[in-house]
């Protein structure tokens, strides 16, 4: 509660924004206070609209620009957040609710899923586990998404680029944390095409892609090929599928599209 990081942190933070609006206002009134003073000694010698501790013309073509600020580490990261959200136009870096990710994702699953055969839910299951329902989506060392829906890591056959974030692997049955490299994308359909690449490519997914018809089964076999070392992978993506939320929002979309 009192003298600890978080609060010195969080003092800093507010100190930095006091200072800025500081700077981009008319401060604490100290400059106008001095100026009465001088103006009641010298009289009309000073002008009303002179103020000798003012360091920049107040008129709209002379204010810096907000950029021409040094920003705190913390507010430059919020500022290439909030600009990488905001550039991506209809590419949100992050969703508001579950929701609002399968209203985006469906077309691009419904499209991914008509290639690989298998049932568009499935995948949004997937992509829901990987991503925690889009609130946790890797990002780049700029802050910008790398929109890696299903968290396929970039080996030694990606050319492209790529970013390195901590993962959970589990080795032997222990779970263990480790530093991995992941693909990164420039939007959202383009790790859905990879996705349907990566399994196609792969002769140890053959099984899974001939149970694309039976979403159980191809999970399973997806698993059993080792797509996650989290042993129950299959059956988080399964529950997931099978939850009332993820099914009505599919019926919702579907009676829209209709």
């Amino acid at each position: 509660f009192f003298d600890n990081s978080q609060s010195e942190l969080y003092q800093e933070m507010f100190e930095k924004q006091l200072t800025l609006n500081m700077s981009g206002g008319k401060g604490i009134g100290l400059a106008e206070m001095l100026t009465r003073q001088l103006r009641s000694r010298f009289g009309d010698h000073l002008q009303p609209h002179q103020n000798p501790f003012s360091a920049v013309d107040e008129s709209p073509q002379a204010v810096p620009r907000p950029e021409s600020r040094r920003l705190s580490p913390l507010v430059e990261r919020a500022a290439a957040l909030k600009a990488a959200t905001s550039a991506a136009g209809d590419e949100p870096a992050v969703f508001d609710s579950p929701r609002d990710f399968i209203r985006h994702m469906r077309p691009l699953a419904e499209e991914a899923a008509r290639e690989l055969g298998v049932e568009p839910g499935v995948l949004l299951a997937q992509a829901a586990l990987e991503t925690g329902w889009g609130r946790h989506i890797s990002r780049r060392a700029d802050g910008r998404s790398s929109h890696n829906l299903f968290n396929i890591k970039a080996g030694g056959d990606w050319d492209g680029a790529r970013v390195s974030i901590g993962t959970l692997e589990y080795r032997d049955g222990l779970a263990r944390r480790e530093r991995a490299a992941f693909r990164a994308y420039d939007s959202y359909a383009e790790s859905f095409h990879d996705y349907v690449d990566f399994l196609r490519s792969r002769p140890r997914y053959r099984a899974a892609l001939e149970q694309a018809g039976d979403a159980e089964g191809y999970v399973r076999e997806l698993h059993g090929a080792g797509y996650a070392t989290d042993p129950a992978y299959a059956d988080k993506i399964l529950d997931i599928l099978q939850r009332p939320m993820l099914r009505a929002a599919l019926n919702e979309e579907s009676v829209h599209a209709g």
